[in-house]
Protein backbone atom coordinates (compact mmCIF):
# COMPACT_ATOMS: atom_id res chain seq x y z
CA UNK A 1 0.00 0.00 0.00
CA UNK A 2 2.96 2.56 1.17
CA UNK A 3 4.61 1.55 -2.28
CA UNK A 4 1.07 2.29 -4.47
CA UNK A 5 0.95 5.72 -2.77
CA UNK A 6 4.80 6.81 -3.10
CA UNK A 7 4.12 5.68 -6.92
CA UNK A 8 1.26 7.80 -7.85
CA UNK A 9 2.61 10.17 -5.58
CA UNK A 10 5.95 10.23 -7.65
CA UNK A 11 3.85 10.11 -10.73
CA UNK A 12 1.69 13.34 -9.84
CA UNK A 13 5.01 15.48 -8.53
CA UNK A 14 6.75 14.69 -11.77
CA UNK A 15 3.75 15.70 -14.45
CA UNK A 16 3.17 18.81 -11.92
CA UNK A 17 6.99 19.63 -12.32
CA UNK A 18 6.78 19.34 -16.20
CA UNK A 19 3.61 21.53 -16.57
CA UNK A 20 4.64 24.87 -18.17
CA UNK A 21 2.61 26.89 -15.88
CA UNK A 22 3.56 24.89 -12.19
CA UNK A 23 5.73 26.96 -9.69
CA UNK A 24 4.99 25.72 -6.67
CA UNK A 25 4.83 21.90 -5.64
CA UNK A 26 1.80 20.93 -3.27
CA UNK A 27 2.70 17.09 -1.71
CA UNK A 28 2.18 14.68 0.89
CA UNK A 29 4.49 14.33 3.77
CA UNK A 30 4.77 12.44 6.73
CA UNK A 31 5.17 13.44 10.50
CA UNK A 32 8.13 11.75 11.97
CA UNK A 33 9.30 12.36 15.63
CA UNK A 34 12.29 14.12 15.59
CA UNK A 35 14.24 12.58 18.17
CA UNK A 36 13.26 9.41 20.35
CA UNK A 37 15.43 8.07 22.80
CA UNK A 38 15.41 4.26 23.91
CA UNK A 39 16.82 4.50 27.94
CA UNK A 40 18.07 1.98 30.04
CA UNK A 41 20.04 1.69 32.87
CA UNK A 42 23.27 0.49 33.33
CA UNK A 43 23.44 -1.85 36.43
CA UNK A 44 20.56 -4.43 37.38
CA UNK A 45 18.42 -3.43 39.90
CA UNK A 46 14.60 -3.39 41.31
CA UNK A 47 12.77 -0.06 39.50
CA UNK A 48 11.27 2.12 42.65
CA UNK A 49 9.82 4.15 40.03
CA UNK A 50 9.23 5.13 36.52
CA UNK A 51 7.11 8.13 35.23
CA UNK A 52 3.86 8.15 34.14
CA UNK A 53 2.03 7.81 31.01
CA UNK A 54 -1.31 8.15 29.23
CA UNK A 55 -3.81 4.99 28.41
CA UNK A 56 -3.32 5.85 25.02
CA UNK A 57 0.20 6.59 24.83
CA UNK A 58 0.62 8.33 21.42
CA UNK A 59 -2.71 10.76 22.01
CA UNK A 60 -2.47 12.43 24.95
CA UNK A 61 -0.61 16.27 25.28
CA UNK A 62 0.59 15.19 28.66
CA UNK A 63 1.55 12.05 30.59
CA UNK A 64 -0.74 10.61 33.44
CA UNK A 65 -0.10 13.51 35.61
CA UNK A 66 -0.79 16.22 33.05
CA UNK A 67 2.54 17.85 32.51
CA UNK A 68 4.80 17.55 29.55
CA UNK A 69 8.40 15.85 30.70
CA UNK A 70 11.01 18.40 30.67
CA UNK A 71 14.32 18.38 30.06
CA UNK A 72 16.24 17.02 33.04
CA UNK A 73 13.04 15.65 35.01
CA UNK A 74 13.49 12.00 36.68
CA UNK A 75 12.36 9.47 34.38
CA UNK A 76 12.88 6.36 36.07
CA UNK A 77 14.80 4.92 39.17
CA UNK A 78 15.85 1.87 40.64
CA UNK A 79 15.78 0.66 44.26
CA UNK A 80 18.94 2.70 45.65
CA UNK A 81 19.21 0.41 49.22
CA UNK A 82 22.77 -1.32 47.86
CA UNK A 83 24.27 1.47 46.59
CA UNK A 84 23.19 3.91 49.50
CA UNK A 85 24.74 1.38 51.63
CA UNK A 86 28.16 0.90 49.43
CA UNK A 87 28.81 4.45 49.39
CA UNK A 88 28.68 4.75 53.21
CA UNK A 89 30.65 2.06 53.20
CA UNK A 90 33.07 4.17 50.69
CA UNK A 91 32.61 7.89 52.63
CA UNK A 92 33.66 5.79 56.26
CA UNK A 93 37.01 4.06 54.13
CA UNK A 94 37.95 7.20 52.58
CA UNK A 95 38.17 8.60 56.66
CA UNK A 96 39.73 5.57 57.64
CA UNK A 97 42.61 6.51 54.89
CA UNK A 98 42.60 9.89 55.77
CA UNK A 99 42.78 9.26 59.26
CA UNK A 100 46.10 6.80 58.88
CA UNK A 101 47.53 8.97 56.11
CA UNK A 102 48.00 11.98 58.09
CA UNK A 103 48.96 9.77 60.95
CA UNK A 104 51.96 8.06 58.87
CA UNK A 105 52.28 11.58 57.53
CA UNK A 106 53.22 12.76 60.72
CA UNK A 107 55.24 9.81 61.35
CA UNK A 108 57.66 10.26 58.09
CA UNK A 109 58.50 13.90 59.06
CA UNK A 110 59.41 12.85 62.14
CA UNK A 111 61.27 10.46 61.28
CA UNK A 112 63.06 12.53 58.95
CA UNK A 113 63.65 15.78 61.94
CA UNK A 114 64.91 12.60 63.34
CA UNK A 115 67.25 11.59 60.71
CA UNK A 116 69.07 14.69 60.45
CA UNK A 117 70.27 14.62 63.79
CA UNK A 118 71.14 10.91 63.08
CA UNK A 119 68.89 9.64 65.80
CA UNK A 120 67.42 6.95 63.91
CA UNK A 121 68.85 4.76 60.97
CA UNK A 122 68.13 4.82 57.14
CA UNK A 123 66.13 2.01 56.92
CA UNK A 124 63.64 3.73 59.47
CA UNK A 125 63.90 6.67 57.53
CA UNK A 126 62.66 4.42 54.51
CA UNK A 127 60.17 2.52 56.01
CA UNK A 128 58.58 5.61 57.39
CA UNK A 129 58.56 7.07 53.59
CA UNK A 130 57.06 3.68 52.30
CA UNK A 131 54.37 3.41 55.06
CA UNK A 132 53.41 7.14 54.38
CA UNK A 133 53.53 6.69 50.69
CA UNK A 134 51.58 2.88 50.93
CA UNK A 135 48.73 5.50 53.65
CA UNK A 136 48.56 8.12 50.24
CA UNK A 137 47.88 5.43 47.81
CA UNK A 138 45.58 3.49 49.87
CA UNK A 139 43.68 7.08 50.41
CA UNK A 140 43.95 7.78 46.56
CA UNK A 141 42.78 4.45 46.17
CA UNK A 142 39.64 4.51 48.40
CA UNK A 143 38.44 8.21 46.94
CA UNK A 144 38.67 6.66 43.28
CA UNK A 145 36.18 3.72 44.79
CA UNK A 146 33.85 6.90 46.66
CA UNK A 147 33.76 8.51 43.48
CA UNK A 148 32.59 4.85 41.44
CA UNK A 149 29.85 4.41 44.92
CA UNK A 150 28.75 7.72 44.24
CA UNK A 151 28.31 7.08 40.29
CA UNK A 152 26.69 3.92 40.71
CA UNK A 153 24.28 5.54 43.60
CA UNK A 154 23.68 8.33 39.99
CA UNK A 155 23.12 5.90 37.42
CA UNK A 156 20.00 4.37 39.60
CA UNK A 157 18.55 7.86 37.97
CA UNK A 158 17.28 8.11 34.25
CA UNK A 159 16.91 11.63 33.71
CA UNK A 160 14.89 13.36 30.44
CA UNK A 161 18.04 14.06 28.19
CA UNK A 162 15.42 16.16 26.33
CA UNK A 163 11.89 18.09 26.46
CA UNK A 164 9.26 15.27 25.35
CA UNK A 165 6.49 12.77 26.31
CA UNK A 166 6.93 9.80 27.92
CA UNK A 167 5.79 7.57 24.69
CA UNK A 168 6.08 3.61 26.32
CA UNK A 169 7.01 2.30 29.46
CA UNK A 170 8.61 -1.34 29.48
CA UNK A 171 9.15 -1.90 33.36
CA UNK A 172 6.82 -0.91 36.29
CA UNK A 173 7.53 -0.64 39.88
CA UNK A 174 8.62 -3.43 41.61
CA UNK A 175 9.91 -5.52 38.72
CA UNK A 176 13.38 -6.37 38.39
CA UNK A 177 15.23 -4.92 35.21
CA UNK A 178 18.82 -6.18 33.71
CA UNK A 179 21.46 -4.03 32.87
CA UNK A 180 21.02 -2.01 29.63
CA UNK A 181 17.60 -3.51 28.90
CA UNK A 182 15.21 -0.42 27.53
CA UNK A 183 12.74 0.61 30.68
CA UNK A 184 11.52 4.16 29.06
CA UNK A 185 11.12 5.38 25.52
CA UNK A 186 10.78 9.49 25.59
CA UNK A 187 9.74 11.11 22.31
CA UNK A 188 10.22 14.73 21.24
CA UNK A 189 6.90 16.65 20.73
CA UNK A 190 8.00 19.49 19.03
CA UNK A 191 9.46 20.65 16.32
CA UNK A 192 8.08 17.62 14.14
CA UNK A 193 9.57 16.49 11.00
CA UNK A 194 7.29 16.51 8.03
CA UNK A 195 9.35 14.25 5.62
CA UNK A 196 8.54 14.06 2.05
CA UNK A 197 10.18 12.30 -1.01
CA UNK A 198 10.52 13.94 -4.17
CA UNK A 199 11.90 12.56 -7.60
CA UNK A 200 15.30 14.27 -8.52
CA UNK A 201 14.23 16.53 -11.02
CA UNK A 202 11.60 18.04 -8.34
CA UNK A 203 14.55 18.09 -5.93
CA UNK A 204 16.61 20.38 -8.93
CA UNK A 205 14.26 22.67 -7.99
CA UNK A 206 14.06 23.29 -4.43
CA UNK A 207 15.72 26.67 -2.44
CA UNK A 208 16.40 26.75 0.63
CA UNK A 209 14.73 29.76 0.28
CA UNK A 210 11.48 28.64 -0.47
CA UNK A 211 8.57 29.03 1.57
CA UNK A 212 6.89 26.13 3.80
CA UNK A 213 3.13 26.08 4.05
CA UNK A 214 2.30 22.82 6.11
CA UNK A 215 -1.16 22.02 6.79
CA UNK A 216 -2.05 20.06 9.66
CA UNK A 217 -5.24 17.17 9.49
CA UNK A 218 -8.32 18.92 8.87
CA UNK A 219 -7.62 22.30 9.05
CA UNK A 220 -7.07 24.67 6.46
CA UNK A 221 -5.14 27.01 7.76
CA UNK A 222 -1.21 26.59 7.23
CA UNK A 223 1.67 26.46 9.41
CA UNK A 224 4.89 27.81 8.92
CA UNK A 225 7.87 25.30 7.95
CA UNK A 226 11.82 25.35 7.38
CA UNK A 227 14.20 23.13 6.07
CA UNK A 228 16.63 21.11 7.87
CA UNK A 229 19.53 22.13 6.25
CA UNK A 230 22.10 19.47 7.16
CA UNK A 231 20.22 16.63 4.98
CA UNK A 232 17.82 19.33 2.40
CA UNK A 233 19.08 17.35 -0.45
CA UNK A 234 18.88 13.74 0.23
CA UNK A 235 16.44 10.69 -1.54
CA UNK A 236 14.18 12.90 0.80
CA UNK A 237 13.61 16.73 1.97
CA UNK A 238 12.93 16.86 5.73
CA UNK A 239 10.90 20.10 7.44
CA UNK A 240 10.78 20.94 10.52
CA UNK A 241 7.26 22.39 12.09
CA UNK A 242 6.56 23.49 15.41
CA UNK A 243 3.91 21.38 17.11
CA UNK A 244 1.25 23.75 19.32
CA UNK A 245 -1.13 22.73 21.30
CA UNK A 246 -4.92 23.10 20.26
CA UNK A 247 -8.49 22.71 22.07
CA UNK A 248 -10.72 20.34 20.52
CA UNK A 249 -13.27 21.01 20.20
CA UNK A 250 -13.89 24.89 19.74
CA UNK A 251 -16.21 26.57 22.57
CA UNK A 252 -19.00 28.99 22.99
CA UNK A 253 -18.00 32.25 24.83
CA UNK A 254 -20.12 31.08 27.89
CA UNK A 255 -18.27 27.58 27.57
CA UNK A 256 -14.60 29.06 27.56
CA UNK A 257 -15.75 30.34 31.21
CA UNK A 258 -16.63 27.03 32.60
CA UNK A 259 -14.64 25.13 34.05
CA UNK A 260 -12.54 22.73 31.44
CA UNK A 261 -11.86 18.99 31.93
CA UNK A 262 -9.00 17.72 29.13
CA UNK A 263 -8.92 13.98 29.66
CA UNK A 264 -11.76 11.49 30.72
CA UNK A 265 -11.43 7.55 31.32
CA UNK A 266 -13.59 5.05 32.70
CA UNK A 267 -13.81 2.96 35.34
CA UNK A 268 -12.85 -0.95 34.86
CA UNK A 269 -13.82 -4.53 36.24
CA UNK A 270 -10.74 -6.81 36.48
CA UNK A 271 -10.61 -10.25 38.16
CA UNK A 272 -8.23 -9.68 40.65
CA UNK A 273 -8.30 -13.24 42.19
CA UNK A 274 -9.95 -15.97 40.90
CA UNK A 275 -13.58 -15.31 41.03
CA UNK A 276 -13.37 -12.00 42.67
CA UNK A 277 -13.84 -8.65 40.81
CA UNK A 278 -12.48 -5.22 41.67
CA UNK A 279 -12.99 -2.14 40.11
CA UNK A 280 -10.16 -0.31 38.96
CA UNK A 281 -9.52 3.06 37.93
CA UNK A 282 -6.22 5.13 36.11
CA UNK A 283 -3.64 6.49 39.00
CA UNK A 284 -4.32 10.22 37.58
CA UNK A 285 -7.93 10.13 38.45
CA UNK A 286 -7.38 9.80 41.96
CA UNK A 287 -7.34 13.06 44.51
CA UNK A 288 -6.85 13.11 47.94
CA UNK A 289 -8.16 15.76 50.81
CA UNK A 290 -7.94 15.83 54.60
CA UNK A 291 -11.23 12.99 54.10
CA UNK A 292 -9.14 10.43 52.05
CA UNK A 293 -9.57 9.71 48.46
CA UNK A 294 -11.69 11.10 45.98
CA UNK A 295 -12.54 10.89 42.49
CA UNK A 296 -14.71 13.44 39.89
CA UNK A 297 -17.14 11.49 38.39
CA UNK A 298 -19.69 12.55 35.54
CA UNK A 299 -23.50 12.56 36.88
CA UNK A 300 -25.19 10.20 35.22
CA UNK A 301 -23.30 9.16 32.26
CA UNK A 302 -22.10 5.71 31.60
CA UNK A 303 -20.57 4.18 28.43
CA UNK A 304 -20.65 3.63 25.74
CA UNK A 305 -23.20 6.54 25.69
CA UNK A 306 -21.47 9.38 24.30
CA UNK A 307 -20.39 11.92 26.85
CA UNK A 308 -22.33 15.71 26.25
CA UNK A 309 -19.75 18.52 25.68
CA UNK A 310 -21.42 19.82 29.16
CA UNK A 311 -21.90 17.87 32.12
CA UNK A 312 -21.73 17.83 36.10
CA UNK A 313 -18.94 16.14 37.81
CA UNK A 314 -19.66 14.68 41.48
CA UNK A 315 -17.28 13.58 44.15
CA UNK A 316 -17.07 10.26 44.94
CA UNK A 317 -14.95 8.65 47.86
CA UNK A 318 -12.85 5.71 47.33
CA UNK A 319 -10.15 3.86 49.10
CA UNK A 320 -7.45 2.66 46.99
CA UNK A 321 -5.59 -0.66 47.38
CA UNK A 322 -1.48 -0.50 47.62
CA UNK A 323 -2.34 -2.88 44.16
CA UNK A 324 -1.63 -1.82 40.38
CA UNK A 325 -2.99 -4.29 37.48
CA UNK A 326 -0.74 -3.54 34.20
CA UNK A 327 -0.56 -3.96 30.93
CA UNK A 328 1.29 -3.15 27.83
CA UNK A 329 0.07 0.78 28.10
CA UNK A 330 -1.22 1.98 31.36
CA UNK A 331 -1.40 0.89 35.24
CA UNK A 332 -4.90 1.05 36.94
CA UNK A 333 -4.92 1.53 40.69
CA UNK A 334 -6.88 -1.43 42.13
CA UNK A 335 -10.13 0.08 44.65
CA UNK A 336 -10.50 -1.66 47.84
CA UNK A 337 -13.69 0.31 48.58
CA UNK A 338 -14.90 1.79 45.20
CA UNK A 339 -17.81 3.84 47.06
CA UNK A 340 -20.63 4.56 44.89
CA UNK A 341 -18.39 3.76 41.29
CA UNK A 342 -19.66 1.45 39.13
CA UNK A 343 -18.02 -0.62 36.29
CA UNK A 344 -18.01 1.79 32.75
CA UNK A 345 -18.52 5.22 34.67
CA UNK A 346 -16.99 8.07 33.20
CA UNK A 347 -14.51 9.69 35.94
CA UNK A 348 -11.77 12.63 35.27
CA UNK A 349 -8.38 12.19 34.70
CA UNK A 350 -7.09 15.84 34.19
CA UNK A 351 -8.41 18.91 34.49
CA UNK A 352 -7.15 22.70 33.60
CA UNK A 353 -8.40 24.05 37.14
CA UNK A 354 -9.18 22.05 40.58
CA UNK A 355 -12.85 21.06 39.89
CA UNK A 356 -16.18 21.60 42.40
CA UNK A 357 -18.65 19.05 43.66
CA UNK A 358 -21.61 18.97 41.81
CA UNK A 359 -20.21 21.57 39.31
CA UNK A 360 -20.81 22.09 35.64
CA UNK A 361 -18.37 21.59 33.32
CA UNK A 362 -17.05 21.16 29.48
CA UNK A 363 -15.31 18.59 27.58
CA UNK A 364 -12.34 20.07 25.76
CA UNK A 365 -9.24 17.94 25.07
CA UNK A 366 -6.12 19.15 24.26
CA UNK A 367 -4.28 17.50 21.52
CA UNK A 368 -0.98 18.27 18.83
CA UNK A 369 -1.31 19.61 15.59
CA UNK A 370 0.45 16.96 14.44
CA UNK A 371 1.07 13.49 15.52
CA UNK A 372 3.59 10.82 14.09
CA UNK A 373 2.63 9.13 11.41
CA UNK A 374 -0.20 11.31 9.75
CA UNK A 375 -0.01 12.34 6.32
CA UNK A 376 0.12 16.24 5.81
CA UNK A 377 -0.30 18.67 2.96
CA UNK A 378 3.05 20.40 2.19
CA UNK A 379 3.15 23.17 -0.13
CA UNK A 380 6.64 24.57 -1.48
CA UNK A 381 6.46 28.08 -2.53
CA UNK A 382 9.17 28.96 -5.31
CA UNK A 383 10.83 32.28 -4.42
CA UNK A 384 12.50 34.57 -6.74
CA UNK A 385 16.05 33.66 -6.95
Amino acid sequence: MRKCICAILTIFIAVLCNAQNAKNLKVQGEVVCAKTALLSFPKNGVVSYVAPFGTFVKSPLVDADGRIIRQGDLLASLDTTYYKMALKEAELKVEMSKTAFNQMKKDYERALQLSKGNAISEKDLLNAETLCKNAEYELLKDSQDLAMAALDLDSCNIYAPFSGMVEEVFFRAGVGVPQGTNVVKLSMISPVIIRIKLPQEAMDGVSLRDKISIYPVGSDQPSGGWFDRRYAFSDHIDLFARNEPKAIPKLSEKQDKMAKVRQIQIVFATEIEKGKISLTIPPAALNKDDEGNFVFRAKDQVFPTPLPLEFTVEKVRVKPMDAFVHSTTYDHVVLADPGSLKVNQFIVTIAETPLKDNETVVFQELDWQFKEGQQVNVEIIKTEH
